[in-house]
């Protein structure tokens, strides 16, 4: 053994000591290498390749979709008239008032045809005030005849002695009824909750007047049946409209009190409980929109 300067003792040379392992012998280091060049090896591993394609982006199949579409003919309105399938309705007659065939709208157009939309108007660089987005909407709307004000604004610009305008669901507008459409109105809540009420109280009073002189059934039965669906009723006020040749949109008071003075046969309610989807579609395009119309 020999003692260091410290005092302690180290292995004699050429001895091994039982703990100690052999330390593998550094690599020269290279003359002008900088020791940071392990670091930049380091970092340089950890480097990912880079991405192949992803998968959400567009394949050529989707791509060439897309400019096919561009390409497509815009639809007009005439590519937007259809036939009701009558075979399906509970009621097949000819429908009063209706001079047009009904077209699709926002709200129905098949995606084939969707694909056809003419293209929206350019929307202007920054904050648009609220002049600028009721221009937009505007121009849209006329633009596009599957828009749902599409008519009205139509119609509008038609003037008092312009060609008649016709609704989606094939109605000719009044003009003097769409002017007061489009004058503003100021917004008034308690005006607006009375208007309301009084129009649900006139809506009910309306319903008790057809299932009294309609259904073979005292009333009570009738609201007891119906109270799930009063789409029932809807049904039934084409059928009244349909016997007496007045458009649905006109069928009031007076018209049911014709109806049973014409003595027309009563039904059972039980028999007007089912319906196809051909009648609910029909009638909801039927109903909208109705007090605009001649």
């Amino acid at each position: 053994m020999v003692r260091t300067r410290q005092g302690t003792a180290a292995p004699a040379r050429g001895s091994v000591s039982d703990n100690s392992t052999p330390k593998e012998p550094k690599p020269a280091k290279k003359r002008g290498a900088s020791d940071r060049e392990p670091q930049q090896q380091g970092r340089a591993k950890k480097r990912k390749s880079s991405p192949g394609p992803s998968q959400d982006a567009s394949g050529p199949s989707e791509t060439r979709e897309a400019e096919e579409q561009q390409h497509l003919p815009r639809y007009t309105t005439p590519d937007l008239e259809y036939d009701w399938d009558r075979s399906k309705l509970k009621d097949p007659r000819p429908t009063p008032g209706r001079e047009r065939r009904p077209r699709y709208d926002k709200y129905d157009i098949p995606a084939e045809l969707a694909a056809r939309c003419p293209p929206s108007p350019e929307k202007p660089k920054g904050r648009l005030n609220a002049i600028q987005k009721d221009k937009l909407f505007d121009e849209k709307t006329r633009r596009d005849p599957a828009e749902s004000f599409h008519d009205l604004y139509k119609c509008r610009d038609k003037g008092p002695n312009g060609s008649p305008t016709y609704d989606h669901a094939g109605f000719r507008l009044d003009y003097e009824k769409v002017m007061n459409w489009f004058k503003p109105v100021r917004y008034n809540k308690s005006r607006m909750i009375n208007g309301m009420d009084r129009a649900v109280a006139r809506g009910q009073s309306l319903n008790e007047h057809i299932m009294q002189a309609f259904f073979e059934e005292d009333l009570a039965t009738v609201k007891e049946v119906t109270k799930e669906n009063t789409f029932i009723l809807d049904l039934v006020k084409d059928t009244i409209s349909k016997d007496l040749g007045i458009p649905v949109h006109k069928i009031d008071h007076a018209e049911i009190d014709m109806w049973e003075e014409k003595d027309y046969q009563k039904h059972k309610v039980e028999d007007w409980l089912t319906y196809s989807d051909e009648d609910k579609k029909r009638s909801m395009k039927m109903l909208r929109g109705g007090s605009l119309r001649v």
